[in-house]
């Protein structure tokens, strides 16, 4: 994908989110998803994390943004971290990408 495919990706993910936080079932939700998908969808999944930290913070390069750290060959995201507006498009995208594997 190109930078902008995931600018594409991340607006129609934005559309109509709610403001609120994650609540625990949702949390919970995410990260059962997340450990499902395949690397292809991990990857835009990050990608999608690093999007928006350039996004609102264009002028910083980072490898790992929201205290995001790398182990072995897995990274590990603090979901509290994140804000609620990326929480909520990840969330999103990850219930897409379940129905998707599975039609």
């Amino acid at each position: 994908m190109t930078e902008q495919d995931y600018e594409t990706l991340y607006n129609s993910l934005s559309f109509n989110l709610s403001l609120n936080d994650l609540n625990n079932d949702e949390k919970h939700e995410l990260f059962d998803i997340v450990s499902r998908l395949d690397l292809e969808k991990r990857e835009i999944f990050y990608q999608l994390i690093l999007h928006d930290w350039m996004r609102y913070n264009p002028n910083t390069k980072v490898i790992y943004p929201y205290k995001i750290k790398q182990n072995n060959n897995d990274l590990e995201i603090k979901v509290d971290c994140l804000p609620i507006r990326l929480k909520r498009i990840l969330l999103k995208f990850s219930r897409l990408a379940e129905q998707n594997k599975n039609t």
